[in-house]
């Protein structure tokens, strides 16, 4: 469990088990004054088999659970809960929408977590 700004990088993401694996991606959301101890809830998650781990070219998904996976290393890496996304310069998805988790690849973190309203 790292902070949102924490650097992930591809090798992070690869070197998981891939014979079987079941990868779980999530975003937390810690509640409003959550310094006093209240508990975070799991905002937004998705599950899929190891195939979500396997490297997507431009524009490309792989559908997995309901659930379309991008993976893109030195980018971005992300999912939604729909084929249609907008992948900028760095990779990461800029579509509107509910149901998406982007994050950046190598370098910068976290780039967005929107659960449903």
């Amino acid at each position: 469990n790292e902070p949102y700004c924490s650097t992930t990088r591809a090798e992070h993401l690869q070197g998981a088990d891939p014979e079987g694996s079941t990868v779980l991606v999530g975003a937390v959301l810690a509640p409003a004054g959550s310094a006093g101890g209240a508990a975070p809830r799991l905002a937004l998650t998705a599950a899929g088999a190891e195939a979500v781990l396997q490297p997507t070219a431009r524009g490309k998904v792989v559908a997995e659970n309901n659930t379309y996976w991008y993976f893109e290393p030195g980018r971005a890496f992300g999912f939604a809960g729909e084929p249609r996304l907008q992948r900028r310069s760095g990779g990461a998805d800029t579509a509107e929408g509910e149901d998406r988790l982007s994050w950046h690849l190598d370098g910068n973190g976290g780039f967005r977590a929107t659960p449903s309203a």
